[in-house]
């Protein structure tokens, strides 16, 4: 398959990073529509873009689910616990300083929270 005109300018400021004008690369396109070769550099390049892009929107979306499923399991699990405590006897308060129970409560579902996020987000990749 021949090369396109500027192939080698136009992979090496890609691969380099620099920066390549505007007017640069539309020339070096303008040269070469036809050559079977630059057609293949682009459609890769917007595969590339495209890929790219997609993979953005679906971690994203995987964040927020994530956050919502824990957040609304760790909402559950408090109104659980507060509702265990309100049962509790009065004897059951005079032995434990209230000061502490809601610490524990709020501590403890903290702990929950990032232990869920942490397992969910090494399990669900590997499945």
């Amino acid at each position: 398959m021949k090369r396109f005109k500027g192939y080698e300018l136009l992979c090496k400021d890609l691969h380099v990073g620099s920066k390549m004008s505007v007017q640069s690369f539309a020339k070096i396109c303008m040269q070469n529509m036809n050559c079977p070769s630059f057609t293949m550099f682009i459609g890769l390049l917007l595969w590339s873009l495209i890929n790219s892009f997609v993979q953005g929107l679906l971690t994203t979306g995987y964040i927020i689910l994530l956050s919502k499923v824990g957040e609304r399991v760790a909402a559950d699990m408090r109104k659980t616990l507060f509702a265990s405590l309100l049962r509790q006897d009065v004897a059951f308060f005079d032995a434990n300083k209230t000061g502490q129970l809601v610490n524990r409560l709020t501590a403890d579902i903290q702990e929950f929270k990032s232990s869920f996020k942490l397992v969910i987000s090494q399990v669900l990749p590997q499945a």
